[in-house]
């Protein structure tokens, strides 16, 4: 038994000898064959597809959108102001319009201050008879905008004040006619054509009667018709006190109406101040009362907190009823602070409606006084109007009673038939001469144009930037600041860049943050770097987007600017695959499918992005050949 595990264990360990020698000689490996895995693989070439692609040199940078250029506004002087040569806003600029071809901009004492195209700014009254460029292109805009003006040869005639005339009746206003010294010199003129025309004709009566013989009939009738004349002067007087009276009576409702006008735009603000202050208390109140429910709730969570932990601990039964009514009297508490914050939630809401209310009633009451004003105001220039028209009756009796008083003497004390035959010789004459100065006049005068009426821009539409007067403000100072609505970006190059960049290139705009990409057009380069606020090490360039949206406004934008580009799709191929011969000149090396190499001698063109424009100078190179760029020989 013994001899035969002795046996075993022999064998068994012989066994092991073998199979360890066996492993061993596996793994163990000759100097040689360990060089010989470690030799590197064969030499291979490595290669690049030619490509047709469309190769663009660019140069980045970085920009801030903004709206176009800002312009700040100052209306022209016009002497066709009111009467007292005062200027003001009454209805002002809105911030942020855009104000296109004909838009009224802003109201200036009631009348519209429109935008019109053209280069030429407005800097005076346009009046009967003027001449010039402004004119031209207000004929111009008339005519673009549907109001016939004749023919546009920057000439106001005629023609061109009923285009204005029907301009302005179709925006709902009416066109200024003369000033009131113009009409007086007008009327004055009318006044001495008349007179002349009576003396004309009494002249011409005069010798009528001197070549007849005064008799007792003529001198009846030249009494009866001073007496009517004197009669006609006393008719006019009263009239004109009654005149003056009822416009002094207007003046008063006017200024009535004035200070009703003022009462309600007083109580208006105060209305405006009152619900602003309602709604602070009203929101302070319910941002109290919600406090206290927060306070309300984090009591009852630690009332809560507190019972749970008592019963846990299994304290007395004096303790846990201590507990259980604080947890009740927090809960009361909590339900009580809820029903306070629903009851300061409904009373902020009424206040908010009150105060809508309040609001609208108080802008009824102040468009109202507003309209009351405006009545009072048109009833004192219609009683100024009949003041006019009574002085002017006055002057037509006095007039007509010195002419009459002229015949009463002519045939008490009758000339002879010469002289008779001088002073209508001189009335004849002097009719002539009033007749050409009232002709002279009244070419002079009719449909104007006021200088602080319209505003010419070179482009349109604009955009109201900044409204610099309110309601009321003197209008002869700035008025506002306008941008074409169209963006703009202000950018920045390197000066390496700089010289590559021109004016008209084309850049791509991009803001990853909005998402938004579009294009532009280089409009400004500066001819030095460190202007526009910039470093020295850079130089400013505008560019104006095809189309942008305004939520770019203050953007900062990515600007990539093709500064050069290949015209079209040309073969190219990476820069690498490009070698020099010992003559200077260009190659590349094709490889063909069987491995085999030629020299195809090229014309290199633009490189940009890693590749360069390649034109055979002979051999066929065309695009999908294998070109090489590199080896892995040793």
């Amino acid at each position: 038994m013994r001899r035969n595990r002795l046996i075993a264990a022999l064998l068994a360990g012989v066994t092991l000898s073998a199979t360890a020698g066996w492993v061993a000689a596996t793994h163990v490996k000759s100097p040689g064959e360990v060089a010989a895995e470690t030799k590197p693989p064969p030499a291979s070439d490595i290669t690049a597809a030619v490509d047709r692609r469309e190769l663009a040199t660019t140069v980045t940078g970085r920009g801030t959108v903004r709206y176009g250029e800002p312009q700040t506004i100052t209306l022209a002087a016009s002497t066709y102001g009111n009467a007292q040569g005062s200027s003001l806003v009454t209805k002002p600029p809105t911030k942020g319009a855009v104000v296109g071809e004909n838009a009224v901009a802003m109201e200036v004492n009631g009348r519209p201050v429109r935008a019109l195209a053209g280069a030429a700014p407005m800097y005076r009254d346009i009046k009967p008879g003027d001449q010039g460029r402004d004119v031209r292109q207000l004929e111009e805009a008339l005519q673009r905008l549907g109001f016939h003006p004749g023919k546009v040869d920057g000439v106001y005639d005629i023609a061109t004040q009923g285009a204005v005339e029907a301009w302005y009746r179709a925006a709902g206003y009416t066109a200024v006619g003369a000033t009131d010294d113009q009409r007086t010199q007008l009327r004055n003129a009318h006044t001495a054509v008349s007179n002349a025309e009576s003396a004309v004709l009494q002249a011409t009566d005069a010798l009528a009667k001197v070549r007849k013989g005064i008799t007792a009939k003529d001198v009846r009738q030249a009494e009866n018709e001073v007496r009517a004349r004197s009669r006609d002067l006393d008719k006019a007087n009263d009239d004109l006190k009654v005149a003056q009276a009822a416009e002094a009576l207007a003046h008063g409702a006017e200024y009535a109406a004035a200070l009703a006008e003022g009462v309600a735009r007083n109580a208006e603000t105060k209305v405006a101040t009152d619900n602003r202050l309602a709604l602070a208390r009203a929101a302070g109140d319910v941002t109290a009362a919600q406090h206290r429910v927060t306070e309300a709730g984090l009591a009852k969570t630690a009332a809560d907190q507190k019972l749970a932990d008592d019963q846990a601990a299994h304290a007395s039964n004096g303790v846990i009823a201590q507990d259980q009514a604080d947890v009740q009297r927090a809960a009361d508490t909590l339900n009580e602070a809820q029903t306070d914050s629903a009851t300061a939630l409904l009373a902020q809401q009424s206040s908010i409606a009150n105060a809508d209310q309040a609001t609208q009633q108080a802008q009824l009451d102040t468009a109202r006084a507003v309209q009351s004003t405006r009545q009072a105001e048109l009833a004192t220039l219609q009683a100024v109007q009949s003041t006019y028209a009574s002085i002017r009756a006055i002057d037509a009796a006095k007039d007509a009673a010195a002419l009459a008083d002229a015949g009463l003497e002519l045939v008490k004390s009758p000339p002879d038939e010469e002289s008779a035959q001088a002073s209508l010789a001189k009335a004849q004459s002097d009719l002539a001469d009033a007749t050409k100065q009232e002709a002279a006049l009244a070419a002079t005068i009719g449909i104007v144009v006021p200088a602080n009426e319209v505003l010419f821009f070179p482009t349109l539409p604009l955009r109201v930037d900044d409204a610099k007067v309110g309601r009321g403000d003197d209008a002869s100072k700035e008025v506002m600041v306008v941008t074409t609505s169209r963006l703009a970006i202000d950018g920045a190059v390197s000066v390496a860049d700089a010289h590559l960049v021109h004016v008209g290139d084309k850049v791509a705009v991009s803001d990853s943050q909005l998402g938004i990409k579009t294009t532009g057009t280089v409009t400004k380069l500066q001819s030095k770097p460190g202007t526009n606020g910039l470093t020295a090490q850079q130089v400013y360039l505008e560019v104006v987007p095809d189309e942008a949206p305004d939520q770019l406004t203050g953007a900062a934008v990515a600007l990539s600017i093709s500064v050069t580009a290949t015209n079209g799709k040309v073969l190219a191929v990476p820069v690498s695959a490009v070698t020099v011969d010992a003559s200077g000149s260009s190659r590349v090396r094709v490889v063909g499918k069987d491995g085999t190499h030629r020299t195809v001698p090229v014309t290199t063109g633009l490189a940009a992005d890693g590749y360069v424009e390649v034109r055979p100078r002979s051999g066929s190179l065309q695009a999908g050949d294998r070109v090489l760029v590199g080896s892995t020989h040793a």
